[in-house]
């Protein structure tokens, strides 16, 4: 149904030609319509007597699987009319995954597109974002390796097609299928309230959440913790946390887990001059127990803003775009541009695509991938920095970071010695608790102790309008209204 056709023709950087339109046709289609029946599966090699005939029929007992052999295979979907959809899942069966596959789209069963591709897949289901799609038919092409082997899809299910109308509704259904706190709070409609880091008057700032997960630009990445104990792989579900700020109320704000006898403490802070100022982040863990604890610390990038998905004025929140990243010169770099200094030199340090699993459900399973440089298409890389402790009774351990808050501003490198990192970012946090007393306690305010909270609040406000303070510009926050 439509009334005309707009063709619009544009030359990014000028320039002139002639454009051609000819033999312009409409081809018929069946009509789009729910789809209710039973897919009928195909493939080029095809092993009957080793489980059901279908892949795709709700019933996880049932696989297709391909026969033993050095030829390429394919799995075809043959929906018998045109459908839409948003996207696909596949479920392999144990130890039969295709690690390197295509996934195809076809209107008539004769003409291909390549519409996703893997390469570095880890089994068990597979997300393949497909926005605004439509076919009859859906294949996966399984290229071959030249080894002799067989493959079995336990189940290929199409996705709705509101279910990745944007990236943040794909991530929501991601999420939802994953152990909790495998993703960030707001993926499940839950709030999650934060704060902001910075100087006064950059023109950039950093925001730490409840849980605390920072993300040091706007629209940017986020850093977030994680805690292995024995096989427990411990995430902000799993740890209550509480919220301070320094001395009631500096702009350094502090986020503190309890995971049984260990407390782990994020402490953000930013520091140096407008424009080339640096956000830090001190990781203290202290073992309250009475016997030493050797639990191992990780540090992860990951694709995903402090900011929430609802939150669209100005800068959309939610999903954040990591295509490239990669452990170089001692810095873990994202996107080219910026790069994550661990003053506190890492054990070891690994990359992952979305493809592969992500970083977190590798953490899971005990596994640092051995990758140091991927390059993501989907843009949803992620990586991890290891951080192995031995902490005695009562003791602490410290690990640092340091980010630039400026696309390539100056980066510090790791320390060859733990204490050199602490004196050096200890020093900075002292020299920024200074600053930040000098500037908000020019007035003396006198009011009974038991309104000591009310005082706090003020000059904690009057930090936060510094911070987002440009210039003559007084901005209400630093994301949606930064404006």
């Amino acid at each position: 149904h439509l009334a005309a056709i707009e063709i619009s023709i544009t030359a990014g950087r000028g320039g002139k030609g002639t454009v051609w339109l000819d033999d312009l046709t409409f081809t018929p289609l069946d009509p789009v319509r729910p789809y209710t029946g039973t897919p009928v599966a195909s493939a080029t090699s095809y092993a009957p007597d080793r489980g059901a005939t279908l892949g795709a029929d709700g019933n996880a007992a049932t696989f297709w699987q391909s026969a033993t052999s050095s030829d390429a295979e394919t799995f075809t979907l043959d929906f018998g009319t045109m459908r839409e959809y948003g996207g696909a899942t596949i479920d392999w069966a144990p130890g039969l995954a295709a690690r390197k596959y295509i996934v195809e789209t076809s209107a008539n069963g004769a003409t291909w597109d390549s519409v996703y591709a893997v390469d570095g897949g880890n089994g068990g289901r597979d997300w393949i974002y497909l926005p605004e799609t439509d076919s009859r038919e859906l294949r996966v092409r399984i290229p071959s390796d030249g080894a002799s082997r067989a493959y079995a899809i336990r189940e290929l299910a199409v996705i709705p097609l509101e279910w990745s109308a944007m990236r943040n509704e794909f991530f929501a259904h991601v999420a939802a299928s994953a152990p909790a706190g495998s993703y960030p709070r707001y993926l499940s409609a839950k709030q999650s309230y934060w704060t902001v880091v910075g100087v006064n008057g950059d023109s950039a700032e950093a925001l730490i959440n409840e849980q605390g997960a920072i993300e040091p630009r706007a629209g940017g990445f986020s850093l977030e913790p994680f805690l292995r104990v024995g096989k427990r792989l411990i995430t902000w579900h799993d740890a209550r946390q509480t919220q301070s700020l320094a001395n009631g109320y500096l702009p350094i704000p502090s986020v503190t887990w309890t995971a049984g006898s260990l407390r782990p403490e994020i402490t953000a802070y930013a520091a140096s001059a407008p424009d080339s100022s640096s956000l830090y982040a001190r990781y203290r863990v202290t073992n309250t127990a009475r016997a030493t604890a050797k639990p191992t610390l990780y540090l992860a990038v990951r694709p995903f803003q402090v900011n929430p998905s609802w939150q669209f004025l100005a800068t959309q929140g939610g999903v954040a775009p990591i295509a490239h990243v990669a452990w170089e010169d001692s810095l873990l770099r994202i996107n080219d541009s910026f790069a994550v200094v661990p003053l506190t030199a890492p054990a070891a340090v690994g990359a992952a695509t979305f493809d592969a699993g992500g970083i977190v459900e590798m953490l899971r399973a005990d596994s640092l991938p051995v990758a140091r440089d991927v390059r993501d298409a989907t843009e949803s890389g992620s990586a991890a920095m290891a951080y192995p402790l031995t902490i005695p009774p009562g003791a602490s351990r410290d690990i640092y970071v340091l980010v630039p808050f400026h696309a390539h501003g100056a980066a510090s490198h790791p320390f060859a010695r733990d204490a050199d990192a602490a004196a050096f970012a200890e020093a900075r946090l002292a020299g920024v608790k200074r600053s930040w007393k000098e500037s908000l306690n020019r007035v003396t305010i006198t009011l009974p102790p038991s309104a000591s909270r009310i005082t706090n609040t003020l000059r904690a406000q009057l930090a936060y309008i510094l911070i987002n303070d440009h210039g003559a510009q007084i901005h209400p926050g630093p994301r949606s209204y930064a404006r």
